[in-house]
């Protein structure tokens, strides 16, 4: 069992210690100097910051203070982040993630999201780049927290609840952007999406697809004037005039949907007004259900089926919300106070590419086995580096451990 369980660590492909290097100190160290983001700071620096984030994230399924007090304390985080032998409180670690500057995390996010999609991009010929949009909420009680969305009961009171919006752009299998939200306006999907979507990087041959949660028709304006090709699904009542048919289509099929119709509309908006503004709606059915499946987009070089083929690329994010909340505990808030949510928002979305691009070069089925494979491989490589430092002398372990 034991030599074929080590057989199998030797073939990965990829391992954790390869990974982790292609986020080198250097670029952590460059970052907090542009940022300023140790100003003052002598212990608990930026870099060391963040590997205790990620350490622990990976360490612990209900993140808090203390737990990280632990990790920080122990030689295991030592060896993993050649920190010496400082020790520190939770309150300290507390009170750093409370101001630390979050634009520091947000630059890390950014720059390790370009090293992994750079390095990990499928070599193939040039294909076109879809961007998933979507938001998922995290509840929080009324009384923890000052900012939010108010919902359901009023926020005030003992049992109420508030509301924090994550919207997410997801580019390949990476998370490409992130914003959090507080104000209740960003309750409104025409609005939190249209933002994460304006305020992210496209390029000609991307094509952004979200759900239905955005319907303003002004926006869909602005984003076919401003260069933005989408895909989205309609709403079954949406109100139209048609212009033109752009292909007859009506009993072609897919797998699970039969086409009926494919045209060029002018749309209606909330106060009845048309829009002057053709778009393209392709309506078809479900086969299974027979219920109305209605897609709405500004392109016109796909073919009906390879616009509900993009449509269907949207799924990806749901499984990536599903990923960060069951596996990463994205639900579970550490801090109440904005700066450290956002710190810790994109330190578990960091995490998360780790994981995602360790799963798919080492072929393994499955979010919680990746976690657990990743874990395990970074265990080993932290005891080998343990025992590398007592120069092959276990009897120096005490020592390490402070135990003697």
């Amino acid at each position: 069992m034991t030599k074929q369980t080590s057989k199998r660590y030797l073939e990965r492909k990829l391992s954790v210690s390869k990974l982790i290097k292609m986020i080198p100190d250097k670029l952590l160290e460059n970052i907090a100097k542009d940022t300023t983001v140790d100003y003052q700071v002598k212990h608990l620096n930026a870099t060391l910051m963040f590997k205790l984030f990620l350490y622990s994230i990976l360490k612990s399924e209900r993140l808090s203070s203390r737990f990280m007090e632990f990790f920080y304390n122990s030689s295991e985080f030592k060896t993993f982040s050649g920190k010496g032998g400082h020790q520190t409180r939770h309150s300290s670690i507390a009170d750093r993630m409370r101001t630390i500057d979050g634009k520091y995390f947000e630059t890390v996010f950014e720059n390790i999201a370009g090293i992994l999609e750079k390095h990990f991009r499928k070599k193939t010929k040039k294909v076109t780049e879809i961007l998933r949009f979507d938001s998922t909420m995290v509840a929080v009680g009324a009384g923890l927290i000052k900012q939010g969305m108010q919902v359901g009961k009023k926020a005030e009171k003992s049992n109420g609840k508030k509301q924090l919006k994550f919207s997410i752009g997801q580019k390949g299998m990476l998370p490409s952007s992130v914003q959090l939200f507080t104000g209740q306006s960003h309750l409104s999907e025409d609005i939190a999406l249209r933002e994460a979507i304006i305020k992210n990087a496209h390029s000609q041959e991307s094509i952004v697809v979200f759900d239905r949660g955005l319907q303003k028709r002004g926006t869909f304006v602005e984003f076919d004037e401003s260069g933005i090709s989408f895909v989205t699904r309609a709403n079954n009542y949406i109100k139209y005039e048609k212009q033109e048919v752009f292909k007859v289509i009506k009993g072609r099929e897919t797998e699970t949907l039969v086409f009926e119709e494919d045209i060029l509309v002018y749309l209606f908006d909330h106060y009845n007004k048309k829009i002057d503004k053709p778009f393209r709606l392709i309506k078809a059915r479900m086969k299974k259900t027979d219920e109305p499946i209605y897609f709405l987009t500004n392109i016109t070089d796909l073919t009906a089926r390879e616009i509900s083929d993009v449509y269907q690329r949207r799924w990806d994010i749901e499984v990536f919300f599903r990923f960060i909340k069951q596996e990463l505990n994205f639900s579970n808030l550490v801090t109440y106070n904005e700066n450290g949510i956002k710190v810790m928002m994109y330190m578990i979305l960091i995490t998360a590419m780790l994981i995602l691009i360790y799963k798919k070069v080492n072929n393994i089925e499955g979010y919680k086995i990746a976690k657990l494979s990743f874990i395990d491989d970074l265990q080993m490589e932290i005891t080998k580096g343990i025992v590398e430092s007592c120069g092959g002398d276990p009897k120096l372990m005490k020592k390490l451990y402070g135990t003697e």
